[in-house]
């Protein structure tokens, strides 16, 4: 190098930094390699867990096996497959590991410790921890069920899960079902975690929903799972119960916030409820009438197992080809008619006046809920509601009663009414009940007129004459003009409380663009104040 050539290399920077080591990444992989292995002549049924095996050392997870079957009862379900992965990295290896040592441990009786882990493992445990977990688990397996925590139900699932080789498929299924019904109403959360695992591990090993353990709690399996589907793929074996869950998930309606379906009735509107909509689903599950008439199937691809503790032994990946009942929009509408239908039915029994608006309901429906009311064959009203006791004391055959006594004491009460209110009240009434009236000819001219009493509370149900004109208003899409929001408030108050007794629903609701009339109940509302 001449001495020009050092002087310049003196100004070069880049020799004044220190050159980093070259390393080699500790995940770096060999160079790829894949092997396919084509079915032949004596290859493994399409439906093997084995067949058409895909293995590669590239990096991350490994196709290890795909299977795909259709279920013997798949209801909603039209295909599942199962992709079984080999994932290079276990970050749970030794979890199992650790199980299959503990597996037939166990420890002398011991006192309870609590125990708390977002993901319980046996390296978490304290010295008293783990000498109760061992002692609970084996009185578990005896079929005697004592004190536990999440965290303790949690890891002997886990063992379940990661253990596939002492725990046969079935009996995983028994094991898993076995401690969720008997610690869910100490463990309540365990209903939102095992209806995801125990879907999960039927569908990954081909098993049926174990609905007849499930059924008495359904409804709340259901409510807590996120593929509601799987749990209603057999309505034969859920029972009433299933038929309760199917009307949750296809009503829009829910009969029992109804004010009839409580109280000294509760017993019998339940009974009848369950029997003629029960025949209605169950009619039309069987003629094919629920499952994929009004929507297309869909895929769910999703990992098993979620929010658990997975080796790379049971790392799975679920897809799921179903029907979904959110997309059912022409089945919801006519199933939330039916039940409306149902409820109308009930109410006639009871004798109750007002009636739920039916729009949608289809004639097929119609003849099958009719018919389980026939074969009642007059009974309705009886075993809607018993009748107790003490009312059979004040019945009016027995006491001799008359209703035209009555009937005075109300004329006079009317007639004293009329001549105490002021006389621009009193025309605003006449007037009004007069509009109210026109389709039937009944009009309202003298305050002795008996008719006019009678048409006037039918017409009202108690509601002043601002509350009328008011709810004629806001049906007629009117701006309200001084009134102010509080007496706004209180009007629709008003109207909702006499509507929910008599109509059996709220009709009006506020909106942004003020109070307007709820639309499943406009033209009640209209052939209201209209008759």
């Amino acid at each position: 190098m001449s001495i020009n050539e050092e002087k310049d290399d003196f100004w070069n920077i880049e020799k004044l930094i220190p050159k980093r080591k070259v390393q080699m990444h500790p995940f770096a992989s060999k160079p790829m390699t894949s092997e396919i292995t084509v079915p032949g002549e004596d290859a493994p049924e399409p439906d093997d867990f084995e067949s058409g095996k895909l293995t590669t050392q590239n990096h991350g997870n490994a196709l290890l096996s795909e299977r795909s079957y259709t279920p013997a009862k798949g209801g909603f379900i039209r295909k599942v497959t199962v992709r079984r992965f080999n994932d290079r990295y276990d970050f749970y290896g030794n979890f199992r590991k650790a199980a299959l040592i503990y597996y037939d441990y166990s420890t002398p009786k011991s006192h309870f410790e609590p125990f708390y882990s977002y993901m319980p493992q046996y390296s978490q445990l304290t010295q008293a921890q783990r000498d109760y977990y061992f002692y609970w688990r084996h009185e578990l397996r005896e079929g005697r069920y004592i004190k536990s925590d999440y965290s303790y139900v949690y890891l002997y699932v886990y063992e379940i899960l990661n253990l596939p080789d002492k725990f046969p498929p079935e009996e995983g299924l028994r094991a898993l079902v076995d401690v969720w019904c008997r610690y869910r109403d100490e463990l309540p959360k365990l209903d939102l975690y095992l209806s995801a695992w125990v879907q999960d591990y039927c569908l990954m090993y081909g098993l049926e929903c174990p609905m007849d353990r499930l059924s008495p709690f359904i409804f709340d399996v259901i409510s807590a799972s996120s593929f509601k589907e799987f749990y209603l793929s057999d309505i034969d074996d859920a029972g009433e119960h299933g038929v309760l869950a199917m009307m949750a998930c296809l009503s829009d309606y829910d009969w029992n916030k109804g004010k009839y379906a409580h109280g000294e009735n509760a017993a019998g509107y339940r009974r009848h409820m369950e029997g003629a909509m029960g025949r209605l689903i169950t009619d039309l599950w069987h003629t094919g009438h629920i499952i994929g008439t009004d929507a297309e199937p869909v895929t769910l691809v999703r990992d098993a197992f979620p929010a658990s503790l997975c080796t790379h032994t049971v790392k799975s990946k679920l897809i799921v080809e179903y029907y979904p009942l959110s997309g059912a929009e022409k089945l919801r509408s006519a199933m939330t008619d039916a039940v409306r239908y149902t409820e109308n039915k009930l109410r006639t029994a009871l004798g109750v006046k007002s009636r739920l608006s039916i729009k949608n309901l289809p004639d097929d429906y119609r003849r099958i809920i009719d018919s389980y009311f026939d074969t009642l064959h007059g009974k309705t009203v009886a075993t809607v509601r018993e009748i107790p006791e003490y009312e059979k004391l004040y019945e009016a055959d027995e006491t001799g009663m008359s209703t035209s006594g009555a009937d005075e004491i109300e004329r006079s009460s009317w007639t004293t009414t009329m001549r105490l209110i002021p006389e621009e009240e009193k025309a605003e009434i006449e007037e009004t009940t007069k509009n109210a009236n026109k389709s039937s000819g009944s009009i309202i001219n003298s305050a002795n007129s008996h008719n006019r009493k009678d048409e006037a509370e039918n017409a009202y149900w108690g509601l002043s004459p601002e509350a009328v004109g008011f709810l004629r208003a806001v049906h007629g899409g009117e701006t309200l003009s001084g009134i102010s929001g509080a007496d706004a408030a209180r009007m629709a108050d008003v109207i909702n409380e006499a509507f929910s007794d008599n109509f059996g629903d709220i009709v009006i609701e506020p909106t942004e663009r003020g109070y307007e009339i709820i639309e499943d109940y406009k033209e009640d509302v209209e052939k209201w104040l209209n008759r």
